[in-house]
């Protein structure tokens, strides 16, 4: 099976940029991290009323009615802005209409399709604060751990002691080798930004009922996550082994209209 390219971090030249309280090297190197993804399938109205208003993104659907909501979980164990955990809540999303299915299985190779996040927690306030300022990164400081349980990895997500979510994903298989990079949407100063983050990975990847369990809690997001109401059919599920990728600043800007 193929390995991870020994020469994907030779490409970055990092520069130093300023944040509030301290400096870090741009872009953001991420050499070695676990990570559980699955993406569920949501009714499409919830979808509509969690993008932001008059940003021009709509939802990729899975199957008609249905848009694909992604919960990832990351445990970077070595990265330029130390090590930390991060849970994205996110949808798929696109800058133009598509139609149903073939988006979400090929969004590595449509450039307006990526990862509009609803949601990222993270471990440490420097992870916090470089989220924030860069990109407008909906981020909060939370806790998050990682164990293993029979042939599944399991990451638990909570704030204050009060649950937000646990996931449960599937480890078992063959292993993958993909290196492909993903996008992401965020909102800032009236302007929508694109980020194209490249990554490569080895993963044991699942789908269908069971390939990964998704539990809400009581806090206040673990609520609003409940409230998109995520299938408990899993369109895919990856245990991911290994990963490196590179978090650069965001590449593509377009103009909210004014309300």
């Amino acid at each position: 099976m193929r390995s991870l390219d020994p020469r994907f971090l030779d490409v970055v030249s990092p520069v130093r940029v300023a944040l509030s309280h301290s400096a870090i090297d741009l872009p953001i190197v991420y050499r070695d991290v676990e990570a559980l993804t699955a993406f569920f399938p949501f009714p499409v109205r919830n979808a509509v009323n969690a993008l932001p208003a008059g940003s021009g993104l709509v939802p990729v659907l899975a199957w008609r009615g249905h848009a694909v909501l992604v919960l990832a979980c990351f445990d970077y164990k070595d990265s330029g802005v130390g090590s930390y955990g991060e849970v994205a809540i996110a949808i798929l999303a696109s800058t133009r209409r598509l139609p149903p299915l073939v988006p979400a299985l090929i969004e590595r190779y449509l450039e307006n399709v990526g990862l509009y996040v609803v949601h990222l927690p993270v471990t440490t306030e420097l992870a916090y604060r470089a989220g924030r300022e860069l990109w407008n990164y909906p981020k909060f400081v939370a806790d998050i751990c990682f164990r293993t349980e029979g042939d599944r990895r399991v990451c638990e997500l909570s704030e204050g002691g009060r649950s937000i979510l646990t996931l449960s994903v599937a480890s078992r298989g063959a292993r993958h080798y993909e290196a492909r990079p993903f996008r992401t949407f965020t909102v800032r100063d009236g302007k929508l930004l694109r980020t194209v983050v490249p990554m490569q990975s080895e993963f044991r990847l699942s789908r269908g009922r069971g390939a990964a369990v998704l539990t809400t809690g009581d806090h206040s997001v673990g609520r609003e996550l409940a409230a998109l109401e995520p299938g408990r059919f899993v369109l895919e599920a990856r245990h991911v082994l290994r990963m490196q990728s590179i978090l650069p600043a965001a590449d593509r800007v377009w103009p909210m209209p004014r309300p």
